[in-house]
């Protein structure tokens, strides 16, 4: 589908996309406008606040003042609009627009990449040559964990640090375009997506093994498919720019990447471990105010002087505040409900491997764990849109509300039918059937 658009075409988007991203970080550092959108009582503005609501944080109440939108922005909508994109799209589109890919693409475009010398055995001539990722490599073998790991410490920061300070959203935002660029200038091709990026873990879990408007790369007649690198020339013609950074590669075929590492552990924790990181990271709000309110009310986008209650209680249970500082008692939280989750997910993989086997002995393994992967996306998007993203719909009618409501759930269960079907004999099958049809 999106594979078609022209290079040109996307480049302009990428552009786009890529300026109103530095515009918001701007926003960050300096905003003199939206503060007046969120006065209190503001006669027109959805942002604006009843200054008699008491919100409660470990029994006191919070002092509300008028805000900038930069963090209610990039949590509320930017971060949402990146999932149902992947859900819905998929892969293909994603990494086609993303501005941190994009990015990361810049020493390659100023041909400023690091290169090493390589000698030809059968001439013994020396030439230069990027850099890539080892296939054997640790990095090669253990990026999964590294991003998740990355990605559980940014749920963390957010908590501590960067949820409602915007200038500390806005650093960390310059330092991983920072990271993006430096990656770019060690590694070839998009390795920065593939080996680094916090945000592949959720680019995995809801993109695989396809989107519901994904298309078939196995059952292209096109040579460059999916989000594959390429370049277009004046001629306006295009062609693949890939430089086997990693395979398979997600870019080409998202499908087969998918079923090439659908029974490794690492998979599988990424799955599970997510469920229980994202309950815990939502979880934790309660935990630390002593209610629901706190996150409901959408507060936390804005809260006054946030980094100085690291060192505040880290929990308030039964009325009581904890010893245990919040420094500690998130991280702590947030890696408990991530090992919970992994376990309970292999608990219950078990149990249904069993019951599936037994009922449906036909079934293969990949397709049973294709169904239970299926399960974790579909149960996390909706988790996610129905309750996670309540803070935003405050803002919204309930006529407005409903109407998201239930695109969210049509969309996800679309996808869960046509996800739940899937299997790699049936992969292997289409491909086989359409490269007979092609040679014929």
């Amino acid at each position: 589908m999106f594979h078609q658009i022209s290079e040109r075409q996307m480049h302009l988007i990428r552009w786009f996309l890529t300026l109103s991203w530095l515009v918001l970080i701007l926003s960050l550092f300096y905003d003199p406008i939206s503060p007046q959108l969120t006065a209190p009582n503001h006669p027109w503005s959805p942002f604006s606040f009843n200054i008699e609501t008491c919100i409660p944080v470990q029994g006191v109440c919070l002092e509300q003042k008028p805000y900038p939108l930069g963090t209610t922005i990039f949590w509320g909508f930017v971060v949402p609009s990146a999932i149902f994109i992947l859900l819905v799209f998929g892969h293909e589109l994603w990494r086609r627009i993303c501005p941190l890919s994009f990015i990361s693409q810049i020493p390659r475009a100023l041909g400023i990449q690091r290169k090493h010398q390589k000698i030809n055995s059968l001439t013994g001539a020396i030439h230069q040559e990027v850099v890539r990722v080892p296939k054997n490599s640790w990095l090669s073998r253990n990026h999964s964990y590294l991003q998740f790991g990355l990605l559980y410490v940014g749920l963390c920061g957010r908590l501590l640090f960067f949820n409602a300070e915007p200038w500390a959203l806005g650093l960390i935002c310059l330092i991983i375009i920072a990271s993006a660029i430096f990656v770019g200038y060690l590694y070839h091709g998009k390795s920065w997506c593939q080996y680094f990026c916090p945000m592949y873990p959720v680019q995995r879990i809801f993109g695989e093994p396809r989107g519901l408007f994904t298309s078939e790369a196995h059952t292209s007649k096109q040579t460059i498919t999916q989000s594959m690198c390429r370049v277009s020339n004046s001629k306006k013609d295009e062609k693949s720019n890939c430089t086997g950074c990693q395979h398979p590669c997600i870019d080409i075929d998202a499908e087969k990447s998918y079923w090439s590492g659908i029974n490794q552990p690492s998979r599988k924790f990424l799955y599970y471990g997510y469920v229980g990181l994202v309950i815990g990271y939502f979880f934790y709000y309660n935990l630390y105010a002593g209610n629901w309110n706190y996150y409901l009310s959408g507060i936390w986008t804005h809260e006054n002087n946030q980094i100085a209650t690291v060192m505040a209680p880290g929990f308030y249970l039964f009325g009581n505040p904890s010893p245990i500082p919040k420094l500690v008692a998130v991280p702590l939280t947030l890696g408990l409900f991530t090992w919970g989750g992994y376990f309970c997910g292999r608990k219950l993989e078990k149990v249904y491997i069993t019951y599936q086997l037994k009922q449906n002995p036909r079934l293969s393994l990949e397709q049973i764990q294709n169904q239970i992967f299926a399960l974790c996306t579909f149960f996390i998007f909706n988790f996610f849109f129905l309750f996670g993203s309540y803070p935003v719909m405050g803002i919204l009618s309930k006529v407005e509300v409903h109407f998201i409501e239930e695109i969210v759930i049509l969309v996800s269960a679309l996808w869960l039918g046509r996800t739940w079907q899937r299997s790699l004999k049936l992969y292997l099958s289409e491909k086989q059937n359409d490269q007979t049809k092609f040679t014929s």
